[in-house]
């Protein structure tokens, strides 16, 4: 036998056979630790590269999967709400409404009623005010005429269901006034106090000549034909302003 024959029969192989149809691996050497040493190399790079592998497929799936939704800032549960919104949509909505503005529905409620409330104060205060402007007699009583006379403006304003506004106060007093209703101050027969004359289409004339006093003219009309004609009269001196 030759020495070479001799030194092919004394390397040392290990073959490691492959799995699913693929090729067997086959590491040689001279000594079983030169061969062990190959097969640790061996073992390290296909480490790596099932690593690198790995990483690749993390990216992928990174980039074509959506991101979980991130949480609320405020911490509000929306998967929560979701799922009492299908077994109480009422209930859902309290509380939707609560987080999103610090307060119960019902509280809500009692507060907007009280702005309300507040608003329509504000509302009358304003409108009185300029009827007082407007008959400065109002003024010249003892507040407790003036406390019954406010009561008897509001118990017309209430009777016919009038919105508070200038136009139907004044129809209100006017009524008031003609009915003998409203406690007022004895006021001299100048100028400055003969109310302004009515529209000639409200006097039956047609323009010409003297339309008839406005008081007597009021004592003929009905409640609505004086809000009416209060009414006219108040967008008439708007539009002169």
């Amino acid at each position: 036998m030759s020495e070479t024959a001799t030194q092919e029969q004394k390397k040392v192989r290990i073959e490691i056979p492959g799995v699913d149809g693929s090729g067997a691996q086959v590491f040689e050497g001279e000594t079983e630790t030169e061969v062990l040493g190959k097969l640790q190399q061996a073992q390290e790079h296909a480490s790596k590269k099932i690593r690198e592998q790995q990483q690749q497929l993390d990216d992928l799936q990174a980039r074509y999967t959506p991101a979980p939704a991130a949480p609320e800032a405020d911490g509000f549960d929306r998967n929560g709400y979701f799922n009492v919104l299908y077994e109480d949509p009422r209930k859902a909505f309290d509380q939707m409404f609560e987080q999103r503005f610090g307060m119960s529905v019902k509280d809500a409620a009692t507060e907007w009623q009280s702005m309300r409330e507040a608003s329509d104060f504000i509302n009358v205060n304003k409108v009185g005010h300029a009827l007082i402007a407007k008959h400065p007699e109002l003024r010249q009583v003892t507040p407790e005429d003036s406390n019954e006379n406010a009561k008897m403006l509001d118990k017309i304003m209430a009777e016919n269901k009038w919105e508070y506004t200038l136009g139907n106060l004044e129809a209100a007093y006017a009524v008031a006034t003609t009915q003998g209703k409203m406690r007022l101050p004895a006021k001299p027969n100048t100028e400055a106090d003969v109310p302004p004359h009515p529209p000639a289409t409200l006097t039956g004339h047609s323009g010409g000549g003297e339309p008839a006093d406005e008081k007597e003219l009021l004592r003929t009309m009905s409640t609505d034909q004086v809000r009416e004609y209060y009414i006219n009269k108040h967008k008439n001196a708007q539009r002169s302003t």
